[in-house]
């Protein structure tokens, strides 16, 4: 009964700051340049190479993602091998 209770005025709680926050939105007032029609057409997404990246973050995901799979290759590479498998000359199994 405790937990029904709790989880409905959680879901309360929740709906009602989604309301306010909907209701009085959110104010960006950086003081830049006001934006104008001609702004919006010379540059419609200003910052952004792709739909959701800017360039630098696009570097950096494909830089994480090089890093990844050239570690990866040493593992495969061990698996395949079989450098990955346990000694069998020692009384203690290390892996």
């Amino acid at each position: 009964m405790k937990t029904a209770t709790r989880i409905m005025t959680a879901t309360k709680v929740i709906g009602v700051v989604v309301t306010a926050a909907w209701m009085i939105g959110c104010h960006a007032d950086g003081g830049g340049s006001d934006i104008n029609v001609e702004s919006m057409l010379t540059d419609m997404s200003p910052g952004f190479e792709t739909v959701g990246l800017s360039h630098q973050q696009r570097l950096i995901r494909q830089a994480r993602a090089v890093d990844l799979d050239v570690r990866q290759l040493a593992d495969d590479i061990d698996h395949f091998l079989f450098l990955d498998q346990p000694l069998r000359l020692s009384i203690y199994p290390i892996h």
